[in-house]
C-alpha cells in the first residue's frame, strides 16, 4: 500500500530539464530583443488600447535561443499603477510559439508569465504562497528571473507558470476540457435588464449569458449554457452540485485563501482571480490565480467596507461569508455539514504542514537568500532594499499605503486558529487500511477511533469523482465482530483505483491521507 500525490506523479514524469523554468532554488537569465526601436511605446499603446497584439522579438533564456516570440504587457494594477509612477518594471506575457506553433520551452510550456512584485517589498508572497497551495490541489509553479530587453536590465521578476493547454495536459491528465477566467471587466457598463451580479462571486442572474460576460471568460469550446447551468445549480440546488462541481478541490481553495488571508481572491471584495477548468467528466475544478497580495497584502473582505486592521486580519473568522448569500461557492457548501468539516479539516492540515512548525517561515527566508543578491542589485524595483530585509517580518509604509509584515500577521493567526473552539473538537483517528478478497469481490476494512460514520471514498481514474461508499461496523462486511472499531466494506474492483478514507463524528472528520483527496491510496 503506498500514498500517491497527484503533483509527485505529474512531476515525476517531466524530465529535470523541464522542471528547470520553474525550480525555486535558481533565478533564471532571461533577455528579449527587439528591432523596433520604440518597443516600449508600442507595447504600451496596446495595452492602453486593451489590445492583443503582441510585438515580435528574439528570446533567450539562460543561454538558450527562441526566436520570434510575441510579447505584451499583462496586468491590470501592475501594469497601470508602475506606469502612472513613470517605472519601467512593467509585467510581461510572453507567447513562444507566436510564428512557430511547434517551439516550445524545454518541450513543456509555450507562455511565460512576468510579474513586476507589485505591491511586495518582500518578494516572497506569490512564489512561498504557490509553493503552499500546490501541495493540496493543480496550481502554476513559480520562481524568479533577472530580466533585460535590448540589453537594459529590467530588473527581478516572478516567472509563474501559465495556465493554458500545457497546464491541463500535465494536471488532469487531458486536453478535453474548457476554461472560464473569473475576472470581471472592471470598466464594463452593466447590461439592461440583467440581475445586479457581485463580481465574479458566481450568483445566478438568469438564463441571458449576457449578464454574465463582463464578469467570466469563456475559453476555447467553452460552452456558456453549460456555464450558467452550473451556477445555478450551485445558488438553486446545491444538493446536486457534486456533479457539477470538483468540491473537495474548492474547500482546499477556500482553506487556502482564508488561513493566508489572501483576500484578493474568490474570498475578498473583488472576488475573482481564480480559473475553473471543466473537465471531461463535466464538474469544474477551480484553479487559483495571482498571488502576490497574499499574506494580508489586500485587506478587503467583501463584508466590511473599511480595510481590515492587521488584528481584525489575524483573527478573521474561518467562516467570513458562511451567511453571505453573495458567495455562494463558499456559503451554499457549507449548508452540508460534512463539506464544513472537510473544510476545518482542510485549515487545519495546511496549518500543521506550514504553520505551527514554522516551515513557512523556513522556506520564505530559503527563498529571500537565494534571491537577495539580485534584489540588492535591482536598479528597478519598486521597493527598496530595505523594505525587502524587513517586510517578511514587520509591517511597512509605502507611501500611505501598509503592507502587513508576513510573519507579524501570521505568529498572532497561529495562536488564533490554536485556540479557536472550531478546531478544538476530537478528530477521528484511522489506521492503515487494508484489503481481501469476498468471493469474487473485494473488501477493504481499517481501524477508526472516535467516529460513527466511515466513508470508502473511491474513484475509477484521477479523472472521474470520488464516491463514497459508507463502511459498516456490524460484522457482515469482513470487518471483523460487530462493534470491534473494525469498519468494512465489500466492492466490485478495477485494476488502478484510487481512494481515501473518511472518518466522521458529530463535530469533525478526518481523512487518510490527510490530504485527500489531492492525495490518494491505490488498490
Amino acid at each position: 500500500m503506498r500514498y500517491f500525490c497527484f503533483i509527485y506523479l505529474i512531476i515525476n514524469s517531466l524530465g529535470l530539464k523541464a522542471q528547470s523554468l520553474y525550480d525555486i532554488q535558481t533565478v533564471k537569465e532571461i533577455r528579449l530583443s527587439f528591432e523596433q526601436k520604440d518597443w516600449d511605446a508600442f507595447m504600451d499603446s496596446v495595452k492602453k488600447s486593451n489590445g492583443e497584439t503582441r510585438l515580435i522579438g528574439d528570446l533567450m533564456i539562460d543561454g538558450q535561443a527562441f526566436p520570434k516570440v510575441g510579447v505584451r504587457y499583462k496586468g491590470n494594477s501592475s501594469y497601470f499603477n508602475v506606469r502612472h509612477a513613470n517605472l519601467s518594471k512593467l509585467p510581461l506575457n510572453i507567447k513562444i510559439n507566436e510564428t512557430d506553433k511547434k517551439a516550445l520551452i524545454f518541450n513543456k510550456y509555450n507562455t511565460l508569465k512576468l510579474s513586476n512584485v507589485f505591491r511586495d517589498p518582500s518578494f516572497v508572497r506569490e512564489a512561498l504562497s504557490y509553493e503552499i497551495i500546490r501541495k493540496y490541489m493543480p496550481a502554476p509553479e513559480a520562481n524568479f528571473a533577472k530580466v533585460s530587453i535590448n540589453n537594459q536590465l529590467l530588473g527581478v521578476y516572478n516567472n509563474i507558470e501559465s495556465l493554458d493547454g500545457n497546464f491541463i495536459k500535465n494536471h488532469f491528465n487531458t486536453d478535453k476540457g474548457w476554461w472560464v477566467k473569473c475576472d470581471p471587466e472592471w470598466n464594463a457598463k452593466e447590461p439592461a435588464n440583467c440581475q445586479k451580479g457581485d463580481k465574479s462571486s458566481l450568483l445566478y442572474l438568469g438564463e441571458d449569458s449576457t449578464c454574465y460576460k463582463n464578469f467570466y471568460e469563456i475559453g476555447d469550446h467553452g460552452n456558456w449554457k453549460e456555464w450558467i447551468d452550473f451556477i445555478k445549480i450551485l445558488n438553486q440546488e446545491p444538493e446536486k452540485i457534486e456533479k457539477y462541481l470538483n468540491v473537495d478541490q474548492t474547500l482546499w481553495m477556500m482553506a487556502f485563501n482564508n488561513v493566508l488571508v489572501n483576500l484578493d481572491s474568490y474570498l475578498g471584495r473583488l472576488s475573482h482571480n481564480f480559473y475553473m477548468y471543466r473537465g471531461a467528466d463535466g464538474r469544474f475544478t477551480p484553479v487559483i490565480w495571482d498571488l502576490n497580495l497574499s499574506f494580508g497584502g489586500f485587506a478587503l473582505d467583501g463584508q466590511n467596507p473599511a480595510p481590515l486592521t492587521l488584528e481584525a486580519m489575524q483573527t478573521m473568522s474561518p467562516f467570513l461569508h458562511l451567511e453571505n448569500s453573495k458567495r455562494p461557492l463558499f456559503s451554499q457548501l457549507m449548508q452540508k455539514e460534512t463539506y464544513r468539516k472537510i473544510y476545518m479539516h482542510h485549515c487545519k492540515t495546511i496549518l500543521k504542514d506550514w504553520f505551527y512548525n514554522d516551515e513557512y517561515l523556513h522556506k520564505a527566508n530559503k527563498i529571500m537568500q537565494n534571491i537577495d543578491y539580485h534584489v540588492k542589485s535591482d536598479k528597478n524595483k519598486l521597493y527598496s532594499y530595505e523594505l525587502f530585509q524587513q517586510n517578511l517580518n514587520q509591517t511597512v509604509s509605502i507611501g500611505t499605503v501598509q503592507i502587513v509584515g508576513i510573519k507579524e500577521l501570521m505568529q498572532k493567526r497561529i495562536d488564533f486558529f490554536k485556540n479557536h473552539p472550531a478546531f478544538k473538537k476530537e478528530t477521528p483517528t484511522i489506521q492503515t487500511p487494508f484489503t481481501g478478497v469476498v468471493e469474487d469481490k473485494k473488501s477493504i476494512k481499517v481501524g477508526v477511533k472516535g467516529a460513527n460514520r466511515v466513508f470508502f471514498c473511491v474513484r475509477n481514474d484521477a479523472n472521474a469523482a470520488y464516491r463514497y461508499l459508507p463502511m459498516f461496523d456490524d460484522g457482515k462486511h469482513d470487518d471483523g465482530a460487530a462493534g470491534d472499531g473494525i469498519f468494512g466494506t465489500v466492492f466490485l474492483a478495477k485494476t488502478g483505483m484510487q481512494y481515501y478514507i473518511l472518518a466522521e463524528n458529530d463535530d469533525a472528520v478526518g481523512l487518510l491521507p490527510e490530504r485527500a483527496g489531492f492525495e490518494f491510496l491505490e488498490l
